[in-house]
């Protein structure tokens, strides 16, 4: 399946529908928005941006149990071992439809070791100086199904500075599966603009509302990404001595389905068959 690419404006898109549905760049007025994809990797992490479904974030051991069954998920991260981010970020997308500004990806998934067969759509809508991404996911078994959205792009590093509406911090423990949620102290508090490079974060917030501003003042730019209110939680990575940093809006927090906490804490999404969970996320593009 070939690459795609949008146009509009000045403002180009790659998609890579065979390649986990992901994005390969974003590039505005020869500026890269996000990380362009590696050049020798097709793996996902070495994109510039990939869905999370139908849950994101961590399942200790790839274990729980739900509606009286037990699930085994199996590793897909070695060595860590845990299930991570689903099967859509592993997976071969379908172009569903395709125009010069806008394309529908979709993915079939039949029941495996997840045992619940399901429907995800990634409707990607590309503007001058912005873009706005759809995710969907529908439940297309005979029982209930615990579900969540994301998206995982990621940023180059640079002198970005990161502003968001974060309102508490869930805590991992060793094994980086956190069930606790604390205030935010001066290493966590993004609420107001941080350098990104001066923070050590691989940790999940909960949000007032999905908010957040990227800021590049050397390049005279900045991100406003906005999210439905389906969006509650929102991860920041910023690896160690990488050129590069993640902010993922995603619909629960890691490791959700095991949770002490309740889903309206939590935001797992239980969604019954047939039924559809939906949101949209826009990141837009500003001078400084």
């Amino acid at each position: 399946m070939q690459p795609i690419e949008l146009a509009a404006g000045n403002s180009r898109l790659g998609l890579a529908p065979s390649k986990g549905g992901v994005v390969t760049h974003w590039r505005m007025d020869e500026w890269d928005v996000l990380r362009p994809a590696s050049p020798d990797s097709d793996a996902p992490v070495d994109s510039a941006a990939f869905p999370l479904v139908p849950f994101s974030g961590r399942i200790s051991k790839g274990r729980f149990r739900f509606g009286g069954r037990d699930v085994s998920l199996r590793a897909n991260f070695l060595p860590e071992p845990h299930a991570i981010h689903g099967q859509g970020w592993q997976s071969t997308w379908r172009v569903s439809s395709v125009s010069p500004t806008s394309a529908t990806l979709s993915l079939t998934y039949d029941a495996g070791d997840w045992p619940w067969a399901y429907e995800a759509t990634q409707l990607f809508e590309l503007y001058d100086d912005h873009l706005k991404v759809t995710l969907k996911l529908r439940n297309e078994s005979d029982r209930a199904m615990p579900a969540g959205l994301g998206w995982h792009p990621y940023f180059r590093l640079d002198d970005a500075e990161i502003e968001a509406d974060v309102e508490s911090i869930w805590i991992s423990d060793d094994g980086g599966i956190p069930d606790t949620t604390e205030a935010l102290g001066p290493g966590t508090d993004i609420r107001s603009a941080r350098r990104v490079s001066d923070l050590s974060l691989d940790h999940a917030f909960a949000l007032q509302q999905t908010a957040v501003r990227l800021s590049w003042p050397l390049k005279r730019r900045r991100i406003l990404m906005l999210g439905d209110p389906l969006f509650q939680n929102l991860i920041v990575y910023t690896p160690p001595g990488e050129p590069y940093f993640c902010v993922e809006p995603v619909s629960h927090a890691p490791n959700a389905v095991n949770s002490s906490k309740p889903a309206e804490i939590t935001g797992l999404r239980i969604l019954q068959p047939g039924y559809t969970i939906e949101g949209s996320i826009v990141l837009r593009v500003e001078a400084l």
